[in-house]
């Protein structure tokens, strides 16, 4: 196991050390999603694709505003924004599959 004491001693600070964590994590991370997201674009489920962009980036600008306003409110309210949304994305796409269904009846 690695001791992080150790590290700050010979120089390496809590930056790097979060550098490094962070970096191997968004490395792993990629060869999880990547397989997911092909399989998203196989499908032609562009509508996940979509729900996934959007509400990330919904999610960066409520902790960039959070950041700089200092209102904690704004991520707890964009994350009921992005459950909402989903509720209702779910719901149309549920609602355009029963039309098709009927058509070909």
């Amino acid at each position: 196991m690695i001791n992080f004491h150790q590290l700050e001693v010979l120089g390496f600070t809590k930056e790097y050390q979060y550098i490094v964590i962070l970096f191997i994590t968004i490395f792993f991370l990629s060869f999880i999603i990547k397989p997911i997201v092909m399989l998203v674009i196989h499908k032609q489920y562009f509508f996940v694709l979509t729900y996934t962009v959007s509400s990330l980036l919904l999610i960066i600008i409520a902790f960039i505003i959070a950041y700089f306003t200092n209102e904690l409110i704004v991520i707890k309210t964009a994350f009921q924004v992005v459950i909402l949304f989903g509720i209702c994305f779910a719901i149309f796409i549920m609602y355009k599959l029963i039309k098709r269904q009927m058509k070909s009846v």
